[in-house]
């Protein structure tokens, strides 16, 4: 018993280096450079917006979240089935909306917004609630973390983004997630004030530069289901000043016109792997290291 024990920890330990090696991958060497397209199936999205929600001034944080479930749901069946909104009716989903606003959760409704804060430990006490440990949690914010409204980051795998230091963190949160399941992002208008919540579904990247930084010369966008309409679009994508931005039009505000907007948060949930799958990844991991001996 011992001896087969032994063997599942060195394959685990060998798909830990192995992730660690894939993870880490755009912050190697400064003069490498990456095509990236990344795309969810939007079908398995939701479509819920916040006037159907009845949310229409300050609800983009939970229908956000909804529709991200919605895939979760459908993408995983045998993990999720229908705990986290129910069957995908528009009922359903109001519900699952509504009560996301909560004080229970993200506090939408007292608060006449949703903060970052709140979303996140929102978020996780709602999956936690009605699929207990059966979800990987994974974040970065940028900056400005108030933890003052009672929410310790550290205990939903958060971390603040120092763009200064390195976007590196920040790349490896999205690009990670991105192919599995929906990540929410924050996005915030640097002139305005105004913010927002987006359930992302893509990133078209023509090139990606090691060390966490862009190529704005070359064709960039992303993709998401904008929870005020529920529509999909898409938009072009920067980086300026070690700060990512969208080019984002506020369709709620009277004059609208597409601005730059930061992107100030992005989080993801997804399964938790299955033992059986670690223990498969494991064996590719070996299967690599005997072929890169030879």
């Amino acid at each position: 018993m011992r001896r087969k024990r032994n063997k599942i920890n060195k394959l685990m330990f060998l798909f830990f280096v192995v992730g660690i090696t894939v993870s880490t991958a755009f912050c190697g060497d400064p003069n490498e450079t990456y095509t990236i397209d990344y795309k969810l199936n939007t079908d398995l999205i939701g479509r819920l917006n916040q006037v159907t929600a009845g949310m229409t001034t300050f609800g983009c944080g939970p229908v956000a979240l909804v529709n991200s479930m919605v895939y979760l749901q459908k993408k995983f069946p045998s993990v999720y089935g229908n705990s986290l909104v129910g069957e995908p009716t528009e009922a359903n989903l109001k519900a699952a909306a509504a009560a996301l606003a909560t004080d229970t959760y993200m506090r939408t409704i007292s608060e006449t917004l949703t903060y970052p804060e709140y979303f996140v430990s929102g978020t996780y006490d709602y999956f936690e609630a009605k699929k207990k440990d059966k979800t990987e949690y994974d974040g970065d914010y940028v900056l400005g973390w108030d933890n003052n409204k009672g929410t310790n980051k550290s205990e939903y795998n958060f971390r603040t983004w120092l763009p200064d230091k390195s976007n590196c963190i920040f790349w490896n949160t999205l690009l990670s997630s991105i192919g599995e399941s929906p990540s929410v992002i924050y996005i915030e208008n640097p002139i305005s004030g105004s913010a927002h919540y987006l359930t992302l579904s893509s990133i078209h990247l023509t090139y990606f530069v090691q060390g966490g930084k862009l190529d704005n010369s070359k064709p960039r966008k992303i993709d998401f289901i904008d929870p005020y309409d529920g529509i999909l679009k898409e938009v072009a994508f920067r980086e300026v000043d070690n700060k990512f931005q969208i080019f984002y039009d506020p369709v709620w505000e009277t004059g609208h016109i597409p601005q730059w907007w930061n992107v100030q948060m992005v989080y993801n949930q997804k399964p938790v792997p299955e033992p059986a799958t670690i223990v498969l990844l494991g064996f590719g991991g070996l299967f690599i290291k005997k072929r890169h001996d030879r």
